[in-house]
């Protein structure tokens, strides 16, 4: 449900585009389910805390949640062009490592997932 309702905040048009620069090589829903339980195992983990604190220090809402969900979507496709598996056989290699590399990002205290597309306008409260 959660994956769903974020999923709606991440345009069609959006991904259309995406699809276009290579053959993306995974599925859509594997990935976005995949994204949904990393972005919530980082909010429930504590990880997400210091990003939520800078782009919304009065409250974080589910808005901050899809905005996360969306940066999250875009970085990994991204992730995946740069990574250039052979094959879908790869994937859960890459997630690990898209994962850790966010982990990372995360630990700086200055983080803020901001992502920078058209899916994104009207979530970023800064």
């Amino acid at each position: 449900m959660l994956f769903i309702h974020s999923f709606s905040k991440f345009s069609k048009a959006e991904w259309e585009k995406k699809r276009m620069d290579k053959a993306i090589g995974y599925s859509f829903a594997i990935v976005g389910i995949n994204i949904t339980d990393l972005a919530y195992n980082l909010l429930v983990s504590g990880a997400l805390k210091t990003h939520f604190y800078n782009i919304a220090p009065e409250a974080p809402t589910l808005s901050h949640f899809q905005q996360t969900f969306c940066y999250l979507m875009h970085e990994f496709h991204k992730f995946w062009i740069e990574e250039d598996p052979m094959d879908i056989m790869e994937f859960n290699r890459v997630r690990e490592k898209f994962r850790k590399r966010i982990v990372k990002q995360l630990q700086n205290p200055d983080m803020a997932l901001c992502p920078h597309f058209a899916a994104s306008e009207g979530l970023i409260n800064m």
